[in-house]
């Protein structure tokens, strides 16, 4: 093999080179050869070019030039000639020629790809090529998938216009929506869990863990504040006794699936909004129906057994076969998890329509003291634990997460368990009304603090 007209045995003996210019001038011809060459051990360029000198700078060179290309441009084999830049690496041992870099035993002609310098030790050009042509193979439609994306992401980032919109069809045309109800309310609610399951991480439970304070508190406020607003709003203000009942099944609710999405969009810590919200939907299997028993269950009858069963079957079941499918099939889960936020969204969309349109005369009837009577719940469950996690002397940023798990509540969930278990029609009415106004509410307190609050800590 020659370099710049030289012998290669004169740069393997040391002798002093003049410095290769990486350019479409250079090129390099390669064969198969027996030259064992030594460890480059030079640190400097700036001395003049000994062999091991030589080769690492031009590696360097040729990195430096290509480091803002992407991957490699054509496949390289033994025996080839190599135009464009080229950087001499040494190639410890004497290892077949079809498995050392590129020009047999000796040396390896080092291949920058735009990562990484040009020269080690076993590697070489076809393993390299090889290998970025499997990465070029699977990024393809890579800008498509993207785009996709991105789409969704800004679909779900509407949610409170999906709520809303819904809301209006519900009351300005019924029988668009009334359709959907019953057992398909159950199902759709079931199959939001099953994504909410997807999309969860055993480090963020980890991270809890680590964390109790945060979390214990924002359970207990889940738990507690929110049940005796309910109770004492219901009371207070001029409702119907089925509506009143329905604001406590509101209260007694768990932490709303979209707080998450609400948290990031506020710059607050999503991670302990996922927490939040998980372990208040599992402990909604005894709490909820508790809960509710013992606030409305001086109003009507409260079927806390039945309360029990169907939030097991719609929320903790549907969350545990999440984590199994996750861990069993994890390239299945990733092709779909982008979805599952969209999903959840039209998903309670529709819910919250149905129940509106199948409930929109007593909604007119009950004018805006029902309306009212929701918005004070949920604003003060957002105040409530955003003055508690300030007193306790949380950072802003948890702060502002407890108070979006305080005042969001899962009303899907009260919807089927009103729907499913009360005979009144209007119990369900607080609940789908509940998921607009606490959508709007958390959505204009997520943009106060994105515009105008102070940044989330780093």
């Amino acid at each position: 093999a020659t370099l710049h007209g030289m012998p290669l045995s004169a740069a393997v003996a040391g002798a002093t080179l003049p410095p290769i210019t990486a350019g479409p001038q250079s090129r390099v011809t390669t064969r198969a050869s027996p030259v064992a060459a030594p460890r480059a051990a030079a640190a400097s360029c700036s001395r003049p070019f000994s062999a091991s000198r030589l080769r690492l700078c031009n590696v360097e060179v040729a990195s430096r030039r290509t480091r803002h290309q992407r991957r490699g441009q054509r496949s390289v084999r033994p025996n080839a000639s190599i135009d464009g830049f080229v950087g001499v690496a040494g190639s410890m041992g004497s290892s077949p020629p079809a498995a050392s870099a590129i020009g047999g035993y000796g040396y390896s002609y080092g291949y920058s790809y735009g990562y990484g310098y040009g020269y080690g030790y076993g590697y070489g050009g076809d393993h390299c090529a090889s290998r970025h042509q499997r990465e070029r193979e699977s990024n393809l439609g890579a800008p498509s998938v993207s785009r996709a994306v991105s789409i969704v992401n800004a679909l779900t980032n509407a949610f409170p216009l999906w709520v809303l919109a819904g809301a209006v069809v519900g009351l300005t045309n019924p029988a668009a929506v009334t359709w959907f109800r019953g057992t398909a309310i159950t199902v759709a609610l079931a199959v939001t869990m099953l994504g909410m399951g997807l999309t969860l991480e055993l480090e963020e439970f980890i991270s809890a863990i680590k964390r109790p304070k945060q979390v214990v508190l924002g359970v207990a406020l889940q738990y507690s504040v929110m049940p005796l607003l309910g109770f004492a709003i219901g009371r207070v203000f001029p409702v119907a006794q089925p509506i009143a009942v329905g604001l406590i099944l509101v209260g007694c609710c768990p932490g709303g699936t979209a707080s998450n999405l609400v948290t990031y969009l506020g710059k607050a810590n999503v991670a302990l909004s996922v927490v939040l919200t998980t372990v208040s939907t599992f402990l909604a299997c005894v709490f909820t129906p508790v809960l509710t028993k013992q606030l409305a269950g001086t109003l009507v009858p409260v079927p806390a057994g039945g309360l029990f069963v169907s939030t097991l079957q719609v929320v903790l079941l549907p969350i545990l076969g999440g984590l199994v499918l996750k861990r069993y099939c994890p390239d299945q889960v990733a092709k779909v998890l982008p979805a599952c936020p969209l999903v959840a969204v039209i998903t309670v969309a529709l819910i919250c329509a149905s129940i509106i349109g199948q409930s929109s005369s007593d909604i007119a009837a009950a004018g805006p003291s029902l309306l009212l009577a929701v918005a004070t719940l949920h604003s003060a469950g957002f105040a409530l634990g955003y003055g508690a996690s300030a007193a306790f002397g949380f950072e802003e940023a948890d702060r502002r997460t407890v108070s979006i798990e305080v005042g969001m509540q899962n009303s899907a969930l009260g919807v089927v368990l009103a729907t499913a278990h009360f005979v009144d029609p209007l119990v369900a009415v607080p609940c789908a009304i509940s998921a607009t106004v606490h959508s709007c509410i958390g959505s204009i307190l997520a943009g106060s603090w994105r515009l105008f609050g102070k940044k989330r800590p780093a």
